[in-house]
Formats: structure tokens, C-alpha cells, sequence
């Protein structure tokens, strides 16, 4: 007797059993040739993206796309060693979920907001750092489960210490 699953049990795509993904996004100082022009402290993003093993991260530059699996393991504070690289970065958690009918994106300028739109799977319209760490936080897209700022462990820690 043949076991074959309906179609309707199948996934119908590898991607779609991930439901959710999680992303710190790190908007930094940078050397951008227009930096003049861009908010202080916004003049370049990139991603750190938390899988179920390994933490990914993708660093759009003028050169082209760093992916670079960080060499730690899942339980490592990752955010807040990366922070202690960058004391003045901010960073945005998110947590967005995968929409079912995958959209193709607009095309656009290569940019770093533009590269990790394709990294999220979804456009925000934004153009520039600031402009999307606003939009990320105003949680307006639908694939947007959830974003708010990142608040280090270790300010956590001082807190709890000083109550």
C-alpha cells in the first residue's frame, strides 16, 4: 500500500516552514560617500540573522555582500558583543514572519537599505538607514511580527543591580 501524502499535506515550498524569522538590524557611522547627507549614526545597516543553530551575519558594502556565519555558538550574546564593537550603533530587533505568497521586490538602487530588504523579503520603501529603522519600528508591513530597539543584557543586569 503506497503511503504518498496528498497534496494538500505537502509543503508546497522548503521556505514556508520557516514561520518566523528573527533579525538585529545595526544602523552605524560609516565612511559613506554621502555621509554628510544622512542622519548621524545612520550611515550604514547591516544584519545579524538568528537561525535555529548558527547566527548569520549579511553586511551589504561597496564591495559586495558579506555573509559571514559568526563563529559562535546559539547561546552566545552575540548582540551584545557585536555592541561592544559598536558602543554607538542602534540596533532593531525583528521578528517578521514569512508571507505566503512571495512578492517579487521593486528594483532599485544597490544599497545597503536595499540589499537587506531583500534580506527581510520585504520592501519597506525606505532609502536611507534612518528612514528604515523608522519604518521598521512603526511595525506598518504586514510581515512585521514584531520590531522594537534592542536594550543589552548588560543594561538589564545595572538595573536589576541598582534596585
Amino acid at each position: 500500500m503506497s503511503e504518498s501524502k496528498s497534496k494538500s499535506e505537502q509543503p508546497t515550498d522548503w521556505y514556508l516552514s520557516f514561520r518566523e524569522r528573527e533579525f538585529y538590524v545595526f544602523f552605524v557611522d560609516g565612511s559613506h560617500v554621502l555621509r554628510r547627507f544622512l542622519k548621524k549614526g545612520f550611515a550604514h545597516c547591516y544584519v545579524i540573522e538568528k537561525l535555529e543553530f548558527l547566527w548569520l551575519m549579511y553586511d551589504p558594502t561597496r564591495s559586495g555582500l558579506q555573509s559571514v556565519i559568526l563563529p559562535c555558538d546559539i547561546d552566545t550574546p552575540v548582540i551584545d558583543l557585536m555592541l561592544e564593537q559598536s558602543p554607538t550603533a542602534s540596533v532593531v530587533q525583528l521578528k517578521s514572519k514569512i508571507v505566503e505568497e512571495p512578492k517579487f521586490l521593486r528594483p532599485r538602487a544597490l544599497t545597503c537599505v536595499s540589499v537587506l530588504e531583500y534580506v527581510f523579503g520585504f520592501y519597506t520603501g525606505a532609502v536611507t538607514p534612518y528612514g528604515l529603522y523608522k519604518r521598521l519600528l512603526s511595525g506598518k508591513h504586514q510581515a512585521i511580527k514584531e520590531a522594537r530597539p534592542w536594550v543589552t543584557q548588560c543594561a538589564h543586569q545595572d538595573a536589576d543591580a541598582t534596585n
